[in-house]
């Protein structure tokens, strides 16, 4: 059964049609980088499942059938429901993906989708202009591309309003970025995406495939570059009302008439639940996001912070920590001076914790004083901040 979530009191479930939804990783040693020992390949069990309905356990493989260059192995395999596969910018690598049962024979699916999600770029950083990176694929951008192989071509789903520029070969068909993108736009879930992230997946559905290949990498640039996946048609998913449990009726006819008045008063209800959805929220509530949103990622950061070893490197960390000194500006030193980033280890001006690392916290312009996230948070000026990004919405 798919995840319930509820809204305005009402559960939902999303039904995306024919799935197969990971579960975790088996085996992790893709293009014999590790972090497993053993046969080359990631191992993923997954649940296939049709529209919400569980058929039962399977496996999903992934092999390199080139070279293969990590950025850290230990990270491929799963964030959170997606599928990960990670390498430095500037590399590329051909995977091909395989679907078997759960005794390893190769099963032939009559319908397979692969969503490719959060297709962007760095921020611009080369003396070359955007026409002639858009035409070359070049520069230190860090561009992110899927090449796609076999019979997807007459099955691709992009959305309407597209931030993927697609090229036609001869073999194969070319996917690549043409946004900045930054950890703060990630997407959380892989049925629930905003009107961004949806502009920037790419969903390919094979028919009766045993085997799907693609190329996955990205341009020259700087860092490393994670790229998440989900076996699922994004662009069809649909929620749909999940009914309470009711008593069982009295006879097979009051039962056909009470199932019949209970799908239009469902029918009528999910209406009038998708036009409340779509009511702009008001001042006050987006100021109330905004808050919520930012607190939210201080306090993970702290989290992952607090765990040993820390794993500095870890995308998510980084991703917050980018976000978060996104809005220094809204915050003051002690001495009145604007934040910058983090050069030498003190304590927070507030809570007295100790900032040892540019992941923990911010260094005033003056140099005498630092500043936690969590604290960051609780001195911010909201009202500000909140006046502005309702003015970028």
């Amino acid at each position: 059964m798919s995840k319930i979530f509820t809204k305005d009191g009402v559960n939902y479930t999303m039904q995306c049609g024919r799935t197969f939804e990971l579960q975790k990783v088996i085996h992790s040693n893709l293009g014999n980088e590790g972090p497993d020992h053993g046969r080359e390949g990631i191992v993923w069990l997954a649940e296939e499942m049709d529209d919400g309905e569980a058929k039962g356990p399977m496996h999903i493989e992934a092999h390199a059938i080139s070279k293969y260059h990590p950025f850290k192995a230990g990270k491929n395999g799963m964030h959170g429901s997606f599928g990960i596969i990670n390498m430095p910018t500037g590399k590329e690598a051909r995977l091909k993906f395989q679907f078997k049962d759960t005794e390893g024979n190769l099963r032939t699916m009559d319908e397979a989708t692969f969503t490719f999600y959060d297709l962007d770029q760095a921020k611009k950083s080369t003396s070359l202009s955007t026409h002639a990176l858009l035409d070359l694929g070049k520069g230190k951008l860090g561009r992110e591309f899927v090449r796609a192989y076999g019979s997807h071509t007459h099955h691709t789903t992009l959305a309407n309003e597209t931030q993927i520029r697609v090229v036609h070969h001869d073999d194969h068909t070319l996917y690549m970025s043409m946004k900045v993108g930054t950890g703060g736009d990630n997407p959380v879930s892989p049925e629930h995406l905003t009107k961004l992230q949806m502009h920037r997946a790419v969903a390919f559905t094979y028919k009766n495939v045993k085997e799907v290949e693609v190329e996955l990498g990205s341009t020259d640039g700087v860092a490393f570059r994670g790229f998440e996946f989900a076996l699922l048609n994004v662009m069809n998913c649909r929620a749909v009302v999940v009914p309470p449990p009711g008593k069982p009726l009295p006879t097979k006819e009051i039962a056909l008439l009470a199932g019949g008045f209970l799908g239009i008063v469902l029918l009528g209800l999910l209406v009038c639940l998708l036009c409340r959805a779509r009511r702009p929220l008001t001042p006050e509530e987006q100021k109330a996001k905004i808050r919520s949103d930012l607190e939210k990622m201080a306090k993970r950061a702290q989290e992952v912070l607090g765990k040993e070893p820390v794993d500095y490197a870890d995308p998510e960390l980084v991703a917050i920590v980018d976000k978060l000194k996104a809005h220094k500006q809204y915050v003051k030193a002690l001495c009145g001076a604007p934040w910058k980033d983090w050069s030498a280890v003190g304590a927070c001006q507030v809570c007295q914790c100790l900032v040892d690392r540019k992941e923990k916290g911010l260094h005033c312009a003056n140099g005498g004083h630092r500043i936690c996230w969590k604290c960051m948070c609780g001195e911010m000026n909201w009202d500000k901040l909140c006046e502005d990004e309702m003015k970028k919405m």
